[in-house]
Order: C-alpha cells, then structure tokens, then sequence
C-alpha cells in the first residue's frame, strides 16, 4: 500500500497572501495527509487545507497566534517516520546571515548549512521535512530524506514592494530592497511524498503544474553532482516528454559514474510515466557524449553556440543599430523598452507576442530571445531589435556576449554570422524512447 502525502509549507496567509491559490488545492486532490511546515499563519489557512484531508502542523517564527502548535513533530506513515519541522534557528545565526544576504545583494546562501544541520538534530528520523527557505530542496543526506516543498509564499519584485507600503521595522525593511531588485526569484511550490514499503518518493510541484524531482549525490559525505528530472502536466505533454539531467563535479568526473547516474535518474523519470526522456550536453564534452550513447541516447538535434567580441566589433555594432532604429522609425516602427511602453496592456501583449513567436523559433538567446510578429517579418525588424540589445551591452562595457539557437533556425544564424559571432562547441539535444513493458 502506498499512501499520498501532501507537503506545503511558508503559506504566510494572510500575512503576505490574501488567500491560498486555488493550484494549491488542485496539486493536494487527493491526497491522504497533509504536512505543513510552519509559517501557517491563521487557522483560517489550516481549516482550508483540513477540508482536502487530515492536517499536521508545526508553528514557524511567523506563527505567533498559534502557539498551541508543537514547534517540531513525528508523523508515522507506513511505518516510516517523518519528522515535520519549519526550520529557523536561534535569531543569533538568523539576523547575521540575513544581513549578510542584504549586503551580498542576495549572492550569500543564509541556509546552505540547513539539511544537514537537521539531520543532525532528528538523527531517528526516516525523513525530515521543512520550509523557511522558501526554496524546494530534495536531498538524501546518510540515508535519510531531507525536503523541503518551497514556499507557497514567494518574494518577488511585486510582493517585496507590496510589503515596503506595510511599514515594516528598519532591519526587514532593508532586506526587502534587495528582495525587490532580485532578477530570479523562487516560483510558488508545494511537495508530494509517496510513502509505501520500499521507500519514499519525493515530488516538488509549481504552480504551472511542472513536476520536479532534485537529488544530491554524495560521496564520502561529500556532494559531487545534482541529478534531476522534471516534467509538463502529462494532459498538455503529447509526447510525453521529461527531461533529465545529471551535474556532476569536474573533480568527481568519470564517465562509469555518469553512466550509472543517467541510469539511475533516468529510471525516476520512466517512474513517472515519462515516454520519452531528453538529456542535453555540450559538444566538447566528451564523457557526457559518451555516457548517453552507452544508455541508449540518441542525438536529436544541435543548438548552434556563439561569441562576439564587442571590444573588436562594439562601434560598429552601435552604429549599425543607429541606422537600424532610423530605418524603423522611418517605416512608422519604433524600438522601445517595457518600462517605456505606455501601453497599460503592455504586459499582456509582451506575453502573447512570446506564446505566438517562439512556437516556430526555438532555442533560448542569451542576449534575450529575438522574435517577430509573423504579419512584420521579413523587413529587418529581427536584426534591428537584436542590435539594440547589442548596443545596450556596449554601452555597459560588456566585453563578449553568447547566444545560441536551433541549428534549424537559419535566417538567425546569418544574422548572427553577419553581425560578427564567431561560433563555439554547441549543445546536443539527446532522445530516448521508453518502452513500457505493456508496449513490448
């Protein structure tokens, strides 16, 4: 028997959220238990969750009104034993660290030494859940499982801005300036364990309703590569397509051990009923070429890599994005940034501009994706606007700038080939089908 464990943590409603988002309560369906890791913040948010199923709770350090709530608890499921805790520590090593996240401009990890130091402290535990990061982390650290679902609550430019107009105390409101200016910041997530005899499954899951699954690999007790797969919701996947992925330290490396790895996760993504798994390597790693085709991979496609020297083609480049924009503007076309826009709908149309275009141009830009809107190609608008974003980099004194792009997509391999890129070992996209055994 296997039993379906919800985990939530960092809710923080409604201190920051007005209410749960209904996508929590579409991932929790189902389910036969619910673990929240603190950070509630009302009954109100327990009782919502209590009407999926059954709820245990800690209190986190956001959690005064319910101090009635244990700050750490064992839960017993199939035998196994969970402990369930929010994490944070004794404001000694709480405030330094995060003044020395503000002041590294968020670069400084304030919890890196978090799972190991609970592991540590609950050393009975076959699990160990816990929140307070806001980050989804998966790690098996001496055998025993150390999650922590990510946060339903995130800080992003707009909640960090919302919370300054609240009047915070001084210390947090220094922390929120740099929350605010962050260019990547957490997605809101939840957790599903799958307890049964033979072990515990652990699942993250985004509100997009992306599914994830993220490993550490140790050896010696030391990390020497992350391992991860993840995956669409299976409705909007026609393929069935997950893709999987296997980092492994430089001074660890040893083609045997990738084979083995890309086998093992591998094996987690076909039990998720994955039909097709993608991998991805550079073109100058050999091991990584090597230990795909002993699993069976496949090359499918390349992604063309690129480098150019602004020092060597900088003014050139900005006086032909002069010209490019005086052409547009002549043509009743004007190149403007977001912020510039003064369309109130300027978002939206950003968003379905992206959704039309980048469905017949793939690959990810490093100067930022490049598209056109189907009805204007073919007057130059693509160079143009990609000479703008190069012009830009000039301007800052950016010595090179990459880009990639499907070897397919030619009219933007001239244009990079024009502009003066020179190319470097590209990206392989590998295949391999899974055949179910029902199939066979």
């Amino acid at each position: 028997m296997t039993t379906r464990v919800g985990v939530v943590a960092d809710t923080h409603c409604p201190e920051f959220l007005d209410r749960l988002p209904d996508r929590l309560f579409d991932i929790l369906a189902g389910v036969d238990l619910i673990l929240h890791a603190g950070d509630i913040n009302s009954r109100d948010t327990l009782a919502a969750l209590g009407r999926l199923a059954p709820v245990e709770a800690v209190r986190g350090d956001h959690d005064r009104s319910l101090g009635d709530l244990p700050a750490s608890r064992e839960v017993t499921v199939e035998g196994k034993r969970i402990v369930v805790v929010h994490g944070q520590r004794s404001r000694w090593l709480e405030e330094p660290n995060t003044l020395l996240w503000t002041l590294s401009l968020g670069y400084f990890r304030p919890h890196r030494g978090l799972p190991r130091a609970l592991r540590r402290r609950f050393p009975y535990a076959d699990a160990i859940v816990y929140g307070h990061t806001h980050r989804a982390r998966v790690e098996v650290i001496e055998g025993v499982l150390v999650f922590n679902p990510g946060g339903i609550h995130q800080w992003n430019p707009t909640t960090a801005s919302r919370r300054l107009t609240q009047d915070p105390g001084w210390f947090e409101w220094c922390w929120l300036q740099v929350a605010r200016h962050l260019r990547r910041h957490g997605k809101p997530s939840a957790g599903i364990l799958e307890v049964g005899p033979d072990g515990i499954v652990p699942r993250v899951i985004d509100r997009r309703g992306f599914v994830y699954g993220r490993f550490i690999a140790e050896k010696n007790g030391k990390p020497i590569a992350h391992l991860d797969w993840v995956h669409g919701p299976w409705e909007q996947v026609e393929d069935g397509h997950c893709e999987v992925s296997v980092y492994l330290d430089r001074a660890a490396l040893d083609q045997e051990l990738l084979i083995e790895m890309f086998k093992w996760i591998g094996g987690k993504a076909e039990a998720e009923e994955a039909r097709l798994l993608l991998a991805y390597c550079g073109e100058d790693e050999p091991e990584m070429l090597g230990a795909l085709a002993a699993v069976d991979y496949r090359p499918e496609r390349i992604e063309r890599s690129w480098e150019l020297d602004l020092k060597q083609h900088g003014k050139r480049l900005a006086a032909e994005a002069a010209d490019a924009r005086d052409r547009m503007m002549a043509a009743g076309i004007q190149s403007t940034t977001l912020a510039r826009w003064p369309d109130p709908n300027r978002v939206r149309k950003l968003y379905e501009l992206s959704e039309r275009t980048i469905q017949d141009v793939r690959g990810d830009v490093w100067t930022g994706y490049t598209c056109t809107d189907p009805a204007y190609r073919g007057r130059g608008l693509a160079r143009g606007i990609k000479l703008q974003t190069l012009a830009q980099a000039v301007e800052l004194g950016v010595p090179f700038v990459y880009t990639d792009n499907d070897s397919e997509n030619a009219p933007m391999l001239h244009i990079n080939e024009k502009l003066g890129y020179r190319p470097r070992p590209g990206f392989v996209e590998h295949h391999k089908r899974v055949t179910k055994k029902d199939d066979a």
